[in-house]
């Protein structure tokens, strides 16, 4: 996070360009396959060869971190810029 807050007296200014852009798409591209990341989480087998692999607790935290990580720090600097 503290790399998404860098300006242009602390690396130049064509990188903070490049940064900024890099937020811009990278938050549309997880806005537009949102679904298919969540589906990405459901496909992990729970088990596997009678090992578990995932809880349902576990995958749903996983998600829901993601999730709100992406809203926080991702989002959140996509609006500033």
């Amino acid at each position: 996070m503290q790399m998404l807050s860098l300006d242009e007296n602390q690396i130049p200014a064509g990188q903070v360009i490049l940064l900024k852009e890099a937020i811009l798409r990278n938050t549309r591209l997880v806005e537009r396959k949102i679904d298919e990341i969540r589906d990405w989480f459901q496909d992990i087998p729970g088990e596997y060869e009678g090992y578990t692999i995932i809880t349902e607790a576990r995958r749903s935290y996983y998600f829901k971190s993601f999730v709100t990580r992406f809203e926080d720090v991702l989002r959140k600097q996509c609006e500033q810029t």
